[in-house]
């Protein structure tokens, strides 16, 4: 959403007026979900390939309405039911170009319509809509969860509206996803594949962390350790998940959804075992002048992460 920043102003002088419908229940009635943002290029896709090949879990591809609709739901908070439900489901449409999910708002939008009065909230509307393409796709799945690194710009408003879910941040060297955005180019990443940009977009996801990490208990996740250490490494995630790790986890590349996310050419690693070949990338991607003039900016932040 452009002029994010306006949006929240105007959310925030919308709160001074009376609600018609809550942003979420008092007791949730639906088992919590989870969230793993981060930076993009940082794995995310790969960790939710893998995690969604638990038999619990249920992980659908990237989606870009989700931050958008909390927003949405907030401004038109005063109109009727059935109106709003219009506004938050045609985020679904094939014409919004909004995911990449095998699924039409048709098949579930009547049911939202017709919401008990005490039902109505925005968290009960994100749960049906995840939870119906969960039964959709994977019936015996009981969590769902998302991994869209486009959340992370969002997480104040994902955060509003379920501040019980799980949340987990997926990091990765910021000199390694600045080079893998870049070697990615500008007619997949647009603006992202300036080093400049990737660069302060990285820190941008470090301070979300910081942010949220202030209200709620974050489980960090290396991309390093991920690829290099992967077992020990989900382990730690389905404990914080409060599942049990399952041995078919590892065969994730055999079984890939097919939905158009997973196609794309900069995915392509998803149907092939995990290696360790895209760490250190930048050494050889970055030009000596990139190096200089980006690296002072990460510093403070690689130190952090105890990647310097």
């Amino acid at each position: 959403m452009k002029n994010l920043k306006l949006a929240r102003l105007l959310v925030f002088i919308s709160t001074l007026l009376p609600k018609r419908y809550r942003i979420r229940l008092n007791s949730s009635q639906f088992s919590e979900p989870f969230f793993i943002f981060g930076s993009g290029r940082n794995g995310s896709t790969l960790l939710n390939v893998i995690l969604n090949q638990h038999s619990k879990l249920f992980m659908p591809s990237e989606q870009y309405f989700l931050g958008i609709s909390i927003i949405k739901y907030q401004l038109y908070n005063y109109i009727l039911w059935r109106d709003l439900v219009k506004i938050i489901y045609g985020e679904l449409i094939d014409q919004a170009e909004n995911h990449s999910w095998n699924f039409s708002p048709n098949e579930i939008i009547n049911e939202a319509f017709n919401f008990e009065d005490s039902k109505r909230s925005m968290e009960t509307l994100v749960h049906h809509i995840y939870s119906s393409y969960a039964r959709l796709t994977k019936r015996n799945s009981t969590t769902w969860g998302d991994s869209t690194p486009y959340n992370t710009r969002y997480i104040n408003e994902i955060y509003s509206c379920f501040p019980k879910a799980k949340y987990i941040f997926l990091i990765r060297d910021g000199r390694d996803v600045i080079a893998a955005y870049k070697k990615g180019g500008t007619d997949v990443f647009d603006d992202l594949a300036n080093p400049a940009i990737a660069a302060s977009h990285w820190i941008k996801s470090i301070k979300k962390y910081h942010w949220i990490k202030k209200r709620t208990d974050v489980h960090v996740v290396k991309y390093e350790e991920l690829v290099k250490d992967t077992e020990t490494t989900l382990r730690g995630i389905l404990t914080f998940l409060g599942q049990e790790y399952q041995p078919t986890l590892s065969d994730f590349y055999k079984n890939v959804p097919k939905v158009s996310e997973y196609k794309q050419n900069h995915h392509k690693n998803l149907k092939k075992p995990i290696n360790t070949s895209s760490i250190g990338q930048w050494k050889e991607l970055l030009t000596q002048e990139e190096k200089e003039l980006l690296v002072p900016k990460l510093t403070p932040y690689l130190q952090q992460f105890n990647y310097l």
